[in-house]
């Protein structure tokens, strides 16, 4: 059998396996597809027969993706994204269309809003979307294309993945004005600091997430996500917080929060994550544009 009606025989039934190996869960990827779960298993079952092996181990009503399904995976993202970049290369004379952008919810205000003011000069015809992290699984997400640029202040270390590095920024130690320590312009240490009780990020692994230096005690009275609920607590309930300085600029400005005089935390880093493309189209043109508002500062 030549290679074109070897892959013609099992292109249609690729994406219904990609939606299965990435959620490993049946229910999960037919709802996803629009298609009943009956009807996803009959895909999977012509598959694996046409391929002559199972893709997937079954244990009770449990799949995991097994040796050759991960095979086959790869090569499926490689080619969806080739035509994926194909699409977008045509379609980018004029970059226009939806651009699908998830950040956490203190990065809209910090670079988010001021991109989409440049985009609409520059770009007029792109038409933005913006989601502020109520997304389960947002590398999924991305990979399926059901996001195309996650901002976020962590790192992506996904291999089939490209993130960048926009910028960083100075942290600080933050209070509201309930705070006792409203208004107070002497220098401080974090030992200081830290005899008050805090609003923080879950931590990972046991270790602060938001800059705070783990071999530095405090008590954390509250943990919340994502970075924007945060700011609320800390601007209303009387706890102390970190946040990177540039994201809280509009709250310093205003007077809802104050900064305290203390030295000592590591800066935050801001990230841009996409699917691997080729060629300028709408996400690099819009990238460019938040890699500018980053460097503006």
């Amino acid at each position: 059998m030549d290679r074109m009606r070897r892959v013609s025989n099992l292109w249609n039934w690729l994406p219904t396996f990609r939606a299965v190996a990435e959620t490993e869960h049946v229910r999960q990827a037919a709802d996803r597809l629009h298609i009943s779960p009956s009807a996803l298993s009959r895909t999977l079952k012509l598959l694996e027969d046409e391929l002559g092996q199972p893709l997937f181990d079954r244990v009770g009503r449990q799949l995991r993706v097994n040796a050759a399904g991960q095979t086959l995976l790869r090569a499926v993202r490689d080619s969806m994204r080739q035509v994926h970049d194909a699409t977008q290369a045509i379609e980018s004379a004029t970059l226009s269309g939806p651009i699908r952008v998830s950040a956490e919810g203190t990065l809209i205000a910090a670079f988010v809003v001021p991109t989409l003011a440049r985009i609409r000069k520059s770009y007029p015809e792109l038409i933005p979307q913006v989601a502020t992290g109520a997304i389960d699984d947002p590398l999924l997400a991305l990979r399926t294309g059901d996001v195309d640029i996650l901002l976020q202040t962590t790192a992506c270390a996904a291999t089939d993945l490209s993130c960048e590095r926009l910028g960083t920024s100075t942290n600080g130690i933050y209070c509201g004005r309930d705070h006792a320590l409203y208004g107070n312009t002497e220098a401080m240490t974090l030992e200081d600091a830290a005899q008050h009780l805090f609003v923080a990020p879950p931590a990972a692994d046991g270790q602060p997430v938001e800059g705070w230096p783990a071999e530095i005690p405090r008590t954390v009275a509250a943990t919340v996500s994502p970075m924007q609920t945060g700011v609320e607590v800390a601007r209303t309930a009387g706890l102390l917080a970190v946040f990177p300085d540039r994201v809280v600029a509009r709250e310093r400005d205003s007077g809802d929060l104050h900064r305290l005089s203390v030295d000592g935390l590591p800066s935050v880093s801001f990230f841009a994550t996409t699917r691997e493309t080729v060629g300028d189209g709408p996400v690099e043109a819009f990238v460019a544009v938040l890699r500018g508002v980053v460097s503006d500062g």
